[in-house]
């Protein structure tokens, strides 16, 4: 066998220049000048999974899905505020901060999320695998991840319809809307009160998100009430 000549910086672009347009014209780049939306969906969690558990375990399941969300704020630097509900998590951040944005690149941003997303759930389903069905996730814990840009005057509206959503899946699976705990009946707000990310289960479609005046980050108005 020949031995291997040396292989240059030049020989390696030479080779790949015939491609550089293939992968140009699908590295699509979202604005700086609006949010940036991540949004998680857990891929057939719900069916196979969420739909068959005790409420006690869907608690636990909840929590894990919180935690991985809290891990991903803090991973995501440009995290402004987000939500998480049965299977879902949303994550806002601010599009001007490109570097933590891995330069705004859609498939940098979408496949890094769905990795980052999965490990940390599989690492908390796994503490948590004396419940049968939470181990049984812990081989198709994959989430689908969508991303998109969001106008700064839409954030609101946005996370409101996130909570609707949730109210809405009781009413989907035929529940008694009142009986239920706060955490399913409003999911988990996710806000930075510094030094970390804080969680609350509250009904805020009455109230208003709002940016802080002091720093970048979103936070619920809860003086005044908007329909």
């Amino acid at each position: 066998m020949e031995q291997q000549k040396k292989i240059s910086q030049y020989d390696y672009q030479n080779a790949i220049k015939p491609f550089e347009q293939f992968i140009r014209e699908k590295d699509i780049r979202l604005r700086t000048d609006e949010y940036i939306i991540l949004h998680f969906d857990g891929v057939g969690m719900t069916k196979k999974y969420l739909s068959r558990m005790a409420s006690s375990d869907k608690k636990v399941f909840a929590e894990c899905l919180l935690k991985t969300a809290q891990t991903l704020c803090s991973h995501f630097k440009s995290t402004r505020i987000a939500y998480v509900y049965n299977d879902e998590i949303s994550l806002l951040l601010e599009g001007q901060d490109v570097v933590n944005n891995y330069h705004n690149r859609v498939q940098k941003l979408v496949s890094i999320a769905s990795a980052k997303a999965s490990i940390e759930l599989f690492k908390c389903l796994k503490i948590n695998e004396h419940i049968a069905l939470l181990k049984e996730m812990e081989s198709s814990c994959l989430f689908a991840v969508k991303c998109y840009n969001l106008p700064q005057h839409l954030v609101n509206d946005y996370f409101k319809a996130r909570l609707l959503s949730c109210k809405k899946s009781i009413f989907d699976r035929k529940g008694n809307f009142e009986e239920k705990e706060s955490w399913e009946k409003f999911g988990y707000l996710i806000t930075y009160q510094s030094p970390a990310w804080k969680d609350e289960c509250i009904d805020f479609s009455r109230m208003k998100l709002t940016k802080k005046p002091q720093d970048e980050y979103y936070s619920l108005n809860r003086k005044t009430n908007f329909c």
